[in-house]
């Protein structure tokens, strides 16, 4: 589909005859016990956390299967976040003193746990991203008032602790290859370049911009960001849709969910794919509704993919995708027996050619062209 002059917008699909195009793999620990996976590399590595009790211990998972607690500050609670493709971990520990708080470590390839020390007024500090060459982002909070309020952070140890200008910005989610990372407040997302500029990525209703509220959650290495765009309705509910910003930190394609609300996207690869949770709001007679999260997948700026209906394991409800790699690789949770298990998905083989045919047409009957920018996002 081309984006030379304008924006595409795709739509959520329940194919009626959508094949497996996904096996699944629960992460079990040695110990029997879930594994939540929360970042995953271009190896299939993923590193995340497990429950033990009283104790919650970070961990990581080789892309041969082989489990391994990562250890932590001598606290009861540990989680590993983010890897990138060389091995490079990031993620978040308390240590062991009364009342501690969380500080961020990082653990390069081959190497051991490092904390990564905070302004003299910061604390409880989560890792969000890290890249090959060290760069973790994260937030962290310092005193503000009788509160305390979060602050972004990017930090490396060729450069140390860089806080973000704008006491407004809350977050730094995501970092690429170059450094630039992505940063979000309650209602507005930015690019946060290596070289210290801090750039507003477009809303949709240009010409109301203080009605649409814009989120950013991932940033790929060619520079595109993925988030979430949206505005608030005459309903209820606010209408959300699923967006890709260019380099230019212009939208180039976002999707539209209908009778899916509380739209959250978490991850994006190289090749523009686009992972996250929705709302599925199915109504009863009496007018009541009930609420279940759907996991899914946008590949390629095409269909939203539930991805429920792609995977062979039928009896896991796939609730949420966390990160997708640039092999298709994904993880994800959902409920088995009301339990939460979750799972690397691994793609099965590319159609054939008559078989991507057919998608392509598919895709090309959903898409439409708007103008650069959008008076409106177009969710039921």
């Amino acid at each position: 589909m081309k984006l030379w002059f304008g924006l595409a917008l795709a739509a959520f699909a329940l194919p009626a005859d959508a094949a497996v195009r996904y096996t699944a793999t629960v992460l079990t620990t040695p110990e029997g016990l879930n594994m939540q996976a929360f970042g995953l590399n271009n190896a299939g590595e993923i590193v995340g956390g497990s429950d033990e009790g009283d104790a919650y211990q970070a961990y990581y998972r080789s892309s041969a299967g082989d489990y391994r607690a990562l250890g932590g500050l001598g606290g009861t609670r540990s989680t590993a976040g983010s890897i990138s493709n060389n091995g490079t971990i990031a993620g978040q520990a308390r240590s062991g003193s009364t009342g501690a708080t969380s500080l961020p470590f990082i653990i390069p390839p081959g190497g051991t746990l490092t904390t990564i020390a905070l302004p003299a007024n910061g604390s409880a500090a989560a890792s969000n991203d890290v890249n090959d060459s060290g760069v973790v982002v994260g937030t962290f909070q310092v005193p503000n008032g009788n509160s305390r309020r979060n602050v972004a952070f990017r930090w490396s140890a060729a450069t140390g602790m860089e806080v973000n200008s704008d006491g407004f910005i809350r977050d730094a989610r995501a970092v690429n290859a170059a450094g630039d990372a992505v940063l979000a407040d309650i209602d507005t997302a930015f690019r946060w370049t290596a070289d210290g500029a801090i750039l507003p990525l477009e809303k949709v209703d240009g010409s109301n911009p203080t009605s649409v509220y814009v989120t950013a959650v991932d940033i790929n290495d060619a520079g595109q960001i993925a988030g979430v765009v949206g505005y608030a309705d005459d309903d209820f509910f606010d209408r959300t849709e699923v967006a890709v910003w260019g380099t230019d930190n212009r939208l180039i394609r976002r999707a539209a969910f209908e009778d899916y609300l509380g739209v959250i996207a978490s991850g994006l690869n190289g090749a523009g794919d686009v992972v996250g949770s929705a709302n599925d709001l199915k109504g009863f007679p009496d007018g009541s509704f009930i609420e279940r999260r759907t996991a899914w997948v946008w590949l390629g700026g095409g269909t939203v993919l539930d991805l429920n209906t792609l995977t062979d394991r039928p009896d896991i409800a796939f609730q949420n995708a966390f990160d997708i790699n640039d092999r298709g690789q994904i993880i994800a949770w959902g409920l088995k027996g009301g339990m939460r298990v979750d799972v690397l998905l691994n793609p099965l083989a590319v159609p054939e050619p008559a078989s991507w045919a057919l998608l392509i047409a598919g895709f090309a009957s959903v898409g439409v062209t708007l103008r650069r920018r959008a008076s409106s996002v177009q969710t039921a």
